[in-house]
């Protein structure tokens, strides 16, 4: 695909995407209208791959089906009276349900804590409690820690 014809269905994929509603109830990285305009952007690169390769019919059949989702064209065609989702809560709740806020609350993170974050807390570390020393056992502890020492050096531990 050449430049200006790219440029053109560049054009008319950004003016489709902006018609996309943007959902205020979650943050950039979970709404859909965002990554889909992330999407395109990175689609239509200058030296992309993805440019040089993507045929117009396959764009036309893209641009169509995006066309029909923002005015949607199926619901039109096939029109229904739900108005609750499957737990029976109206569209409103289900939004509000699914805010960033609600999702922290019933325990859903940006990244989720470890079996081992979880048991010992997140990045905690405890340092080693040193036991006291006793005349009798020093000088076996001496002769340990040499023998400690040479294994070491044979096998380093990662820190």
């Amino acid at each position: 695909m050449s430049g200006p014809v790219s440029a053109r269905y560049y054009k008319r994929f950004m003016r489709l995407v902006e018609k996309w509603p943007k959902d205020s109830y979650k943050n950039p990285q979970r709404d859909f209208a965002v990554q889909l305009r992330e999407q395109v952007k990175l689609s239509f690169e200058k030296g992309s791959e993805a440019i040089s390769n993507i045929d117009t019919i396959q764009c036309e059949k893209r641009l169509q089906s995006l066309q029909e989702m923002v005015e949607g064209q199926h619901l039109k065609d096939f029109p229904h009276q739900y108005k609750t989702g499957m737990f029976g809560l109206e569209a409103e709740m289900l939004h509000l349900m699914t805010t960033d806020e609600m999702r922290e609350n019933v325990g859903f993170r940006e990244k989720p804590l470890t079996f081992f974050e979880r048991l010992f807390g997140r990045k905690n570390k405890i340092p080693p409690v040193a036991l006291p020393q006793t005349p009798a056992t020093q000088s076996s502890n001496t002769e340990e820690k040499t023998e400690q020492k040479t294994q070491e050096s044979a096998f380093p531990r990662k820190t």
